[in-house]
């Protein structure tokens, strides 16, 4: 699974993820390609406004992500 892109240049959007435990398991961490991919979600999702230029709380530039899971036990409790 790949996320690519600036999602802020389609701001305001939403962005709906399925599956989001192919990379969000507890388990993603022990393998090296994953745990590169789970972190990089977790950046973008906590990203500072220094960082990303987004005011967090601006509607006009909000990104709303939304995931589905068939395993909520198995994520990730930093991501959760």
């Amino acid at each position: 699974m790949y996320i690519t892109g600036d999602f802020s240049i389609e701001a305001p959007c939403f962005v709906f993820v399925d599956e989001i435990d192919a990379i969000a398991r507890r388990d993603a961490r022990h393998d090296p390609r994953r745990r590169a991919t789970f972190e990089a979600l977790i950046a973008q999702l906590d990203g500072e406004k220094e960082k990303t230029s987004v005011d967090r709380f601006s509607l006009r530039q909000a990104v709303i992500f939304i995931y589905a899971t068939n395993m909520p036990d198995e994520l990730d409790l930093e991501f959760v």
